[in-house]
């Protein structure tokens, strides 16, 4: 529709399509002279296509009676059978054996289970070798170990005998003369 409203029209209509298109440029196009010919050649060829195709169908009412539904033109060139052939096909097969199988199985399947069995080592070694013996040996049961333990052996200094608290004054008297000699020497020495 916009060719022909830029044909010029022999002159019969007023060229108000070029003019305005050629208003908006910096240096009008030249117009070219109009011709009967091109004109009459695309409305010979679509008319008679018309004319054609009524008098081919003209009396055909159900698609069963058309003798011209051949294969080709009722299939649309087959575009579809070879756009699935060419396209769908081949990115289905890639998807289905190249992402599926080696990208998600293979690549991030085994980086993630790779992950998994580390975190695992890393958990079980952090467990045996840090939490019990550390954590919770010396700080959780082994304070109330040592608690207990120290308790029992101070509990036989506080039985009510003379002789025992003798014994325990004697040896932190023992305990703290060796230290204040043993520290004062080094400072002596430097």
């Amino acid at each position: 529709m916009g060719g022909f409203a830029g044909m010029g029209h022999g002159g019969l209509v007023p060229d108000w399509f070029h003019e305005f298109v050629g208003s908006t440029l910096a240096q009008a196009p030249e117009t070219i002279p109009f011709n009967w010919i091109p004109v009459a050649t695309s409305l010979v060829v679509a008319l008679g296509g018309l004319l054609c195709g009524w008098l081919v169908y003209r009396n055909v009412s159900a698609p069963a009676e058309d003798r011209l539904q051949i294969p080709l033109l009722k299939n649309k060139y087959y575009f579809d059978e070879i756009y699935a052939f060419l396209f769908v096909r081949p990115a289905g097969w890639i998807a289905e054996k190249f992402t599926s199988l080696y990208m998600d199985q293979i690549v991030i399947d085994g980086v993630l289970h790779s992950l998994a069995r580390f975190s695992l080592f890393l958990g079980h070694a952090f467990r045996n070798y840090f939490d019990k013996p550390v954590i919770n040996e010396f700080f959780g049961d082994g304070a109330g170990k040592t608690v207990k333990a120290s308790g029992s052996g101070l509990r036989k200094i506080q039985a009510g005998r003379v002789q025992y608290y003798m014994v325990v004054a004697i040896v932190v008297l023992v305990v703290f003369a060796f230290l204040y000699y043993s520290l004062r020497e080094e400072c002596s020495n430097d």
